[in-house]
Order: C-alpha cells, then structure tokens, then sequence
C-alpha cells in the first residue's frame, strides 16, 4: 500500500559471516508516527489505487488521522516477524 523503506541495520560481523553456514541477523528501526506522516504526504497523488481501492490522494489528505495507527500497524509487524 505504502511504499516505505526500511532501514537495514547489519553489524559487520554478519557481512563478513555471510559468505558462511551461519545465517545473517538482521534488525529493523520501528518507525515512529512522524516518519509515517511525513512519508504519507509525500505519496505521488498521480499514482493509481493498490487492490484495496485506496488512492494515494486519500492517503495524502488523510495522513494526519491515519499516520498513528499505520505506525502502530507496521511496528507489531516488524516485531512479529510478519508483513510478506
């Protein structure tokens, strides 16, 4: 629906343990309600509506209302490991 970017945090440690059998651990920044806001305005209005039938002009105008509970959304994701 939104398209917001992750930041990736890997240690040195795991780049140079990539190139091994042990796995590369990664950990992901929560986002905070000014960081949702903020990327919610700047969603391009020209763009079309995703499956859910919400247009980027109403995710715009909206931003103020809806960037509390999307933060809350996308953070329980991160911490559960879910979001695929």
């Amino acid at each position: 629906m939104f398209k917001i970017f992750l930041i990736i945090q890997v240690s040195l440690y795991n780049i140079e343990k990539a190139g091994t059998s042990q796995p590369v651990k990664f950990s992901y920044k929560l986002f905070n309600t000014s960081i949702v806001k903020v990327a919610l305005e700047k969603l391009n209005t020209t763009n079309a509506s995703g499956y859910e039938a919400i247009t980027p002009r109403i995710s715009k105008h909206a931003s103020g209302g809806i960037a509390t509970s999307l933060t809350k959304l996308y953070n329980e994701s991160i911490q559960r490991g879910e979001g695929e």
